[in-house]
């Protein structure tokens, strides 16, 4: 006859192979046997057990968590080094003259008023970098040189790169991109003056085809 496995500790049976009673937890090891747990012993054993998969957990979740904050710091010092390098955005009218709003449509209206606005920009700089690089006369020795069209550049040639293209207006787009690359290039006059002349022939095309007249002049110093 076969006699029954039993837990030193609690006297329950457990089968044969067993490392531990199913019922107490107590370890069935021949030391452990002789010395059987007593009930803290097992109680520590247990929530050992439990505290080291918590433990895990809890630091692979605050390892992804520092991980998504300095990813979000790293982006937040990316778009404010940005916005600080970046040149303030200029805002144009939209609104057109009556003339203009009722020759074409109110797309084609509002581009070639955007349009007009960056003309009379460029000339003005075109004048600027003229008369800074120009002598100074004894009449205007005291007066400052004008200053540096660089900055003012750089923003006039985004603004126009930024504003949305009507499909009529491309080809007067492409030709007008051309002449503001040529004229921060510094070419010569003549050069300069071969590209304004097509841009202006551009707007005097999308003009023609709604039987208007060209609201502005493209190239006029």
């Amino acid at each position: 006859m076969t006699t029954a496995r039993r837990c030193p500790r609690c006297q329950s049976e457990y089968p044969e192979g067993a490392r531990f009673c199913p019922s107490c937890a107590q370890a069935l090891t021949p030391d452990a046997m002789e010395y059987p747990m007593s009930a803290l012993e097992i109680a520590v054993n247990r929530v050992r057990g439990l505290l080291l998969p918590a433990l895990v957990f809890t630091v692979a979740v605050l390892g992804i968590a520092v991980m998504v904050l300095a990813t979000r710091l790293e982006r937040a010092n990316h778009q404010a080094a940005a916005a600080i390098a970046a040149p303030p955005a200029r805002t144009f009218p939209v609104s057109t003259s009556p003339a203009v709003a009722s020759a074409f449509p109110d797309d084609v209206a509002a581009y070639l008023t955007f349009l007009q606005k960056i003309e009379q920009d460029r000339v003005a700089l075109v004048r600027r970098k003229e008369a800074l690089s120009a002598p100074p006369s004894p009449a205007n020795a005291s007066e400052p040189p004008p200053a540096d069209p660089a900055a003012d550049w750089l923003i006039l040639v985004r603004d126009f790169h930024t504003q949305p293209i009507p499909e009529p207006c491309n080809p007067l787009a492409a030709e007008y991109g051309g002449l503001l690359n040529t004229t921060s290039s510094g070419s010569d006059t003549t050069a300069l003056d071969a590209v304004a002349a097509r841009a202006d022939g551009e707007l005097a095309k999308l003009a023609q085809r709604y039987g208007a007249p060209a609201p502005f002049k493209i190239g006029e110093k």
